[in-house]
């Protein structure tokens, strides 16, 4: 069996903020998104589907590299468990934030 902090996070001023951690045993066999996931919802007892992300908001998509025990066995990685609607309001967040200096930056160019 493998052991991983996943931070249970709110999203706040368009920001991933911790509200809680959590360390999900897991076998080789669960080493995935969704089986990680399913940990984090039983043991947080919710029925809301959470998104794992890095700890930039980035989602974890389920793919072969993170079907593996090594990828969750990574110290410095950082995992975030968000629930749905958090995860897309992080997500307008950061594209309101990048247009923002998209633009400001054009607007610095033509000056």
């Amino acid at each position: 069996m493998h052991r991983w902090t996943i931070f249970i996070a709110e999203v706040v001023d368009g920001k991933l903020e911790t509200s809680k951690t959590l360390t999900v045993r897991f076998s080789e066999f669960e080493a995935s998104v969704t089986g990680i996931i399913s940990k984090v919802n039983d043991s947080l007892e919710q029925e809301g589907q959470q998104i794992l992300t890095d700890g930039q908001g980035n989602k974890i998509l389920d793919t072969e590299g993170t079907r593996e025990s090594a990828f969750w066995k990574q110290n410095a990685r950082k995992i975030f468990a968000v629930q749905e609607e958090h995860f897309l309001e992080l997500q307008a967040s950061k594209k309101r934030r990048l247009r923002y200096l998209s633009l400001s930056y054009l607007a610095e160019l033509r000056h």
